[in-house]
C-alpha cells in the first residue's frame, strides 16, 4: 500500500509515490539520517511542484527500492553500490532518486546481485538542467562543489530557485536542488554560474528508489 500525492492543472500532471516500505522493513525502522534526508528531499519536491507546476516527474514509472552498501572512507562518494541487480530488474540508465522525484544519480553498471550508481556530484557527469520559474537553461557540472554553468548572463535566476533535470536521458523535471549562490563565470560576462544546494547529504544515503524508465 502506498501514499499518492496528486497535483493537477490545465497543462500538467504530477505524481509522487511514497512507499511505506521505505520507512519500515521487516519490522525495523530505518535510521534517522535516511528519514531526515528523505523528508528534506520530499519538501523540496513539493516546493518544485508548486513553483514549476508543468514539470512531469515521470510517466507511469514503477520504483525499485534498493539499500546502499556502506563504504569506508566515506568522503568523495561520487559513486555508490546498491543491493539490487539484473535478477531484480535493474538496468543501466535507471535514475536513482528519493521517492521517484528527487534525482541523486543514475545506474551505470549492473551485475547479477548489485549495481553501481553514479551520483549527481560526480566529476565526470554533466547534464542539462532548467532553473527557476523561467526555466533558464544551464549545465550541471559535478565536482567538489557541484555547480550550474553556461547560464546566459542576460537570463534572470535567483538564490532559492529550483533546479530540475532537463536531459533526454532522464525523465524530465526530476528535482536536483536549489540555487545557493550566483556569480559571473567569465571576465566578459557572457555567462553566469550557480552553486547548488542539495536537500540531502550523499554520505547519509542508506536507501534509493530507482525509476523503471526508458528514453525510447
Amino acid at each position: 500500500m502506498g501514499i499518492f500525492f496528486i497535483f493537477s492543472g490545465a497543462d500538467f500532471r504530477y505524481r509522487l509515490l511514497l512507499s511505506v516500505n521505505r520507512f519500515v522493513r521487516g519490522g525495523d525502522i530505518l535510521d534517522y539520517e535516511t528519514l531526515s534526508a528523505e523528508n528534506a528531499a520530499l519538501k523540496v519536491a513539493l516546493g518544485v511542484a508548486q513553483s514549476t507546476p508543468d514539470a512531469i516527474r515521470y510517466e507511469d514509472g514503477t520504483l525499485i527500492f534498493a539499500d546502499v552498501f556502506a563504504t569506508y572512507p566515506f568522503a568523495g562518494r561520487s559513486a555508490v553500490r546498491v543491493n539490487k541487480g539484473v535478477r531484480d530488474g535493474m538496468r543501466v540508465g535507471y535514475p536513482a532518486t528519493f521517492g521517484g522525484s528527487v534525482l541523486t544519480g543514475q545506474v551505470t553498471e549492473v551485475y547479477n546481485s548489485y549495481s553501481v550508481v553514479r551520483m549527481v556530484g560526480s566529476p565526470d557527469w554533466q547534464i542539462p538542467v532548467r532553473i527557476g520559474p523561467h526555466k533558464v537553461a544551464g549545465l550541471l557540472v559535478g565536482g567538489t562543489v557541484p555547480r550550474i554553468s553556461m547560464i546566459a548572463a542576460d537570463k534572470k535566476i535567483a538564490v532559492g530557485d529550483a533546479i530540475i533535470a532537463a536531459s533526454n536521458d532522464l525523465p524530465y523535471g526530476l528535482t536536483i536542488g536549489t540555487v545557493s549562490s550566483i556569480s559571473a563565470e567569465t571576465a566578459g560576462g557572457v555567462f553566469q554560474e550557480a552553486v547548488i544546494t542539495f536537500s540531502y547529504d550523499a554520505q547519509d544515503i542508506a536507501e534509493l528508489a530507482f525509476i523503471i524508465w526508458t528514453s525510447d
